[in-house]
């Protein structure tokens, strides 16, 4: 399959994975879990960024993308951080590929952790 066809099939399929990664919680609460048995998990955690690898220089650039850990995010992303200004998507700033909501657009913009100025303030 293409990057582009890959997108596209994220695209079609994430709301589809929301409804699929819906579980209760143990004290009866609704949450999304991120779920590792369906396609578009793996499409966004390994097929996208297998692409964009084959791309880029590994040696300067670290390629991440993900679903959210434990709990489903609210978008799928991938970023494409320069390793000598950070290797997290928890600190510096990054080149990041953002999905909508839906998952009907995708935005290319440049990330600011909000995490370190947690750590600071």
């Amino acid at each position: 399959m293409s990057l582009e066809k890959t997108i596209k099939e994220i695209s079609n399929q994430w709301i589809e994975y929301r409804s699929y990664c819906r579980t209760t919680s143990k004290i009866g609460v609704t949450i999304k879990k991120a779920r590792t048995d369906h396609i578009t998990y793996d499409l966004i955690e390994k097929d996208w960024p297998g692409y964009i690898r084959q791309h880029v220089n590994s040696n300067r650039y670290k390629v991440d993308s993900s679903v959210g850990q434990g709990v489903l995010g609210a978008i799928p992303w991938l970023t494409i951080m320069d390793k000598s200004i950070t290797e997290s998507a928890t600190k510096g700033y990054y080149v990041v590929y953002l999905f909508s909501r839906s998952a009907k657009k995708l935005y290319l913009c440049i990330g600011l952790a909000a995490t370190q100025f947690q750590d600071i303030y």
